[in-house]
């Protein structure tokens, strides 16, 4: 930290702040040393004030384990100012970002006022988060009993219960649930609860049930239409994307600097941001390389499945989305690990905290999934945004036009100078690939090639040169041979165009 910038007082402030956490860090190493404990609780009391600093030291009786003594400090807090403790752990959590520093925030608040539903509520959320179901449905239970009834805590003590196989008491946080709303979250924890006691008869019902909400509720409810965060006409990024025969699509960009998703629309007038999001990526910065790197992958995935929150413990919240990491050229380059999700959450995480996956709140997601298409949607995931350019999009479709042309034009040389030097597919380097296609098209007096749907994706940077992706139905058909299937090309920068390096069917 270069405390230099700062002016003189401020400066001395921080040197006092840094020295609280190197007393707590020492007092934790030494706990039986009473005359450290009574130096740094001399220097706290003189900082903080009274009872403040006897807050903060029930704070770090509790972090070390010391439940008696803590209870005990907060006695004695009761009886002087519960009222001022009250506020100033409100404020301390306002301030905290850390899920297990806000839990031990939260356990000494009640400790206060135990009878504050809200407070078991938010409790119960962030124990879920981190895994700890049991704890979390007890603090969500405790939240019942003080009256908090929303939807939201109905659906938590559902999830978690089903995970822990008591049903009777899932099934009746459920019901109460579905008292105050008629939800399709709820009615699909019900169907997983009658399916895992296989109640078939019940479980149909209630898919016939979700069937019917969804049904309203694309009659009922108009589509989300989000407008651009830049004025309408003036795209946030660049000028206009020339792709004849293009639609428009969507897709999620994460800047793993900024700890942000951006929805982005992609049409012919350019790369409009819809909306914005913020997002926790891996504990480790850079590249994934290695299983349990705790590192969030570079580069463009796509979204294959998606997992509904009822089959999954509550730390994933409403749901998951897989991405289909490791792909090509992440095995190419010999990174291997799995697992790699963009999910939902119960709680605020902070920045650079998860295992690996993208991880937004519950109330993020729920937004997010009406822009999702499963097998069709991509993510894409890279250090900053600076990748986003409509020349990008622009140049790839035109590398893309001359593959396809080239292809067409039954000139082997014409088609393989789509080809990069690298090329590498199908167990096939680009020389191997050259005579594979000339065997081919031995026998052939026509090729036609027609691509739609396409999408183009910027990938980043890689080992090979900068990168895009480029996603489309493809129908072939010539005199021997028709089909339609879905294909990627990962293409490479070389010059002012774009060659294939590989080149996957889905």
């Amino acid at each position: 930290m270069f405390f230099f910038v700062f002016k003189p007082e401020e400066r001395a402030r921080r040197y006092i702040e840094r020295a609280f956490e190197e007393y707590k860090a020492a007092i934790r190493k030494n706990p039986g040393n009473k005359e450290l404990f009574d130096e740094y609780a001399g220097i706290l009391r003189v900082r903080r004030g009274e009872i403040n600093s006897m807050v903060e030291l029930a704070l770090l009786f509790r972090e070390m384990g010391m439940e008696k003594e803590s209870d005990s400090l907060l006695l004695e807090i009761i009886l002087k100012d519960k009222k001022g403790a009250v506020a100033y752990l409100e404020s301390r959590i306002s301030e905290t970002m850390s899920p297990e520093k806000r839990i031990n925030l939260y356990l000494t608040l009640l400790k206060l006022v135990p009878d504050k539903g809200e407070y078991w509520y938010v409790l119960g959320k962030l124990y879920l988060g981190m895994s700890k179901q049991k704890e979390g449905t007890e603090a969500l239970e405790q939240a019942y009993s003080y009256n908090i009834k929303s939807e939201d805590m109905f659906y938590y003590l559902g999830m978690s219960l089903i995970q822990q196989g008591d049903f009777k008491k899932a099934e009746f946080y459920i019901n109460e649930g579905l008292k105050i709303k008629d939800s399709v979250e709820l009615h699909k924890l019900r169907y997983t609860l009658y399916s895992r006691q296989k109640k078939q008869q019940f479980a149909r019902r209630e898919k016939e049930k979700i069937g019917r909400l969804l049904a309203n509720k694309k009659i009922i409810e108009k589509p989300a239409v989000l407008k651009p965060e830049a004025p309408p006409g003036k795209p946030s990024y660049a000028k206009p994307i020339i792709m004849p025969g293009f639609n428009p699509y969507r897709l999620l960009y994460v800047d793993k600097k900024k700890q942000e998703l951006l929805l982005c629309s992609i049409d012919d007038k350019g790369i409009n941001v819809l909306q914005k999001f913020p997002v926790t990526t891996g504990k480790n910065f850079g590249q994934k390389e290695n299983k349990g790197d705790e590192k969030t992958p570079h580069g463009a995935y796509l979204l294959t499945s998606k997992i509904d929150g009822s089959g999954l413990p509550p730390k994933y919240g409403v749901a998951a989305y897989p991405l289909n990491y490791p792909n090509h050229i992440d095995r190419r380059l010999k990174r291997d690990g799995n697992g790699i999700w963009l999910h939902g959450t119960p709680i605020e995480r902070p920045p650079y905290h998860s295992e690996g996956c993208v991880v937004l709140s519950d109330k993020d997601m729920n937004v997010l999934m009406e822009h999702i298409t499963t097998g069709k949607t991509f993510i894409i995931i890279e250090k900053d945004i600076s990748k986003l350019k409509a020349q990008m999009f622009n140049e790839v479709m035109a590398s893309l036009g001359a593959w396809e042309k080239g292809w067409e034009s039954l000139d082997i040389d014409k088609y393989m100078d789509a080809y990069d030097e690298s090329f590498y597919s199908g167990g096939r380097n680009k020389k191997e690939y050259r005579a594979y296609k000339e065997r081919v098209n031995r026998n052939k007096n026509f090729i036609n090639v027609e691509l739609s749907d396409v999408q183009i994706m910027p990938y980043g940077d890689t080992p090979f040169g900068e990168m895009a992706l480029a996603f489309f139905r493809q129908r072939y058909k010539a005199n021997d041979f028709s089909s339609s299937s879905r294909k990627m090309l990962y293409l490479v920068k070389r010059g002012s165009g774009w060659k294939v390096i590989a080149e996957e069917v889905i």
